[in-house]
């Protein structure tokens, strides 16, 4: 099977990438983690009904349990 031809954001996209590879590198972290699937079912059912992102989730939640572990240490 023929590969389709790139057009020319692709091929920007590309080399954008290629010429800051290591940047983009070091400025990201990936959490790699699974879940049972029934729970990671209802995460994503919840996600899509409301129509967010599962980084949404992650600061959130990050967002409300520092709350709640900060106020409990006072």
């Amino acid at each position: 099977m023929k590969r389709q031809e790139e057009t020319a954001q692709q091929r920007a996209w590309r080399k954008y990438n290629e010429k800051h590879k290591e940047e983009i590198k070091n400025s990201k972290l990936q959490f790699n983690t699974t879940l049972p699937k029934e729970d990671a079912n209802e995460i994503n059912e919840f996600l899509k009904k409301y129509n967010l992102k599962k980084v949404d989730l992650i600061y959130t939640g990050y967002q409300r349990l520092k709350e709640i572990y900060e106020t409990n240490k006072k």
